[in-house]
């Protein structure tokens, strides 16, 4: 049986890999261990969100599946589609506020959450998280690129 790190560490090789679906499977289980276990939340949201840049990318480097699915949205038949490929960020989100929620100066839970905020357009509210972040630890080189990204 494996412990609530390897689940994850699993997680992160799968994630590493691009098996997104596989790898929000294994940081569930690790959450279901442990709720408060910030390194499985944290890889959940990053894998929610790696997930739907995939998606997104498969429909750039696909004509042909873009086609088929702009011919569903036409003809009122792509709602399970749609979804799928628009991935709500919110369960992203909501991982990093569990996350910093148990944790409160967990820097790149606030990081992360900034991506997803400026993901869905949330711009004010994604600059506070990489400033948060920074607070946090100085040091942080993720947050520093992220916030001048958002600027």
């Amino acid at each position: 049986m494996l412990i609530n790190c390897d689940i994850s560490y699993l997680g992160s090789a799968l994630a590493d890999i691009n098996q997104f679906q596989e790898a929000i499977q294994c940081f569930n289980e690790a959450i279901c261990v442990n709720p408060k276990y910030g390194f499985a939340l944290i890889g959940k949201g990053n894998a929610l969100q790696s997930n739907r840049s995939n998606i997104k990318m498969q429909l750039i480097v696909s004509p042909k599946l873009f086609l088929l699915i702009l011919n569903l949205i036409l003809h009122g038949l792509a709602k399970d589609v749609l979804q799928a490929i628009c991935f709500n960020y919110n369960e992203a989100i909501q991982c990093f506020n569990e996350a910093i929620s148990n944790n409160p100066k967990y820097a790149d839970a606030w990081n992360q959450k900034g991506i997803a905020l400026n993901n869905l357009n949330q711009y004010q509210e994604a600059i506070e998280c990489p400033n948060e972040a920074i607070a946090i630890n100085p040091k942080n080189v993720h947050a520093w690129n992220n916030k001048d990204n958002l600027l």
